[in-house]
């Protein structure tokens, strides 16, 4: 069973990691960080979101951990937030932002 946090204790994390700034620890924490099924933070920090960004991707792109994990650090690349949200999630959600759907002529 993963190790969880007490809201507390991750909000502390998110603060330093954060320095301070409680708006984006409040905003990544209640977002983007992984929770168990009761609610519970799996996730402190955006370190702890990379690692499991990184393993979802390198499922698909086998090889390319350095480089993913590279990118995803300090935010130089940061994906949607359904793939921030959803990638390595145990929840069964969609990963696209946008869809395409084709509209069949008008008959009026």
């Amino acid at each position: 069973m993963p190790r969880w946090y007490a809201q507390e204790e991750a909000l502390k994390l998110a603060l330093d990691f954060f320095q301070g700034d409680e708006l984006r620890a409040s905003v990544f924490l209640h977002r983007y960080a992984l929770k168990d099924p009761e609610g519970r933070l799996l996730e402190a920090t955006p370190e702890e979101m990379w690692q499991r960004l990184v393993q979802g991707v390198t499922r698909v792109e086998k090889g390319a951990t350095q480089e993913f994990a590279w990118l995803f650090s300090d935010f130089r690349f940061v994906p949607g937030g359904r793939i921030l949200f959803g990638l390595g999630n145990w929840r069964r959600s969609t990963l696209f932002n946008c869809y395409y759907i084709p509209i069949r002529e008008d008959s009026v």
